[in-house]
């Protein structure tokens, strides 16, 4: 079975395991989402997985979250971005 993983983290300008945030677009945010500050990544195992501090693990993220990347309610924003 192959995998397209590496394709869809490309698709979204980040390499696999390389983290990133996301956050609703302007679309999104007037039908009420909001940016809830959280860490995610590709995965080699699962399409996308989240980081809570107060698991301090790594957890299989729905695929809720990808589907709303895919049609374009949330965008990845790489770290880098963030921090400056």
């Amino acid at each position: 079975m192959k995998s397209y993983i590496r394709e869809v983290a490309e698709l979204f300008g980040v390499e696999v395991y390389e983290e990133f945030k996301i956050q609703p677009s302007i679309e999104a945010r007037f039908l009420g989402h909001k940016d809830d500050g959280r860490t995610f990544r590709f995965d080699s195992e699962l399409s996308v997985k989240g980081y809570s501090d107060d698991w301090s693990q790594w957890y299989g993220s729905n695929s809720e979250i990808l589907y709303r990347l895919i049609i374009g309610l949330y965008e990845v924003v790489k770290i880098s971005e963030v921090e400056e």
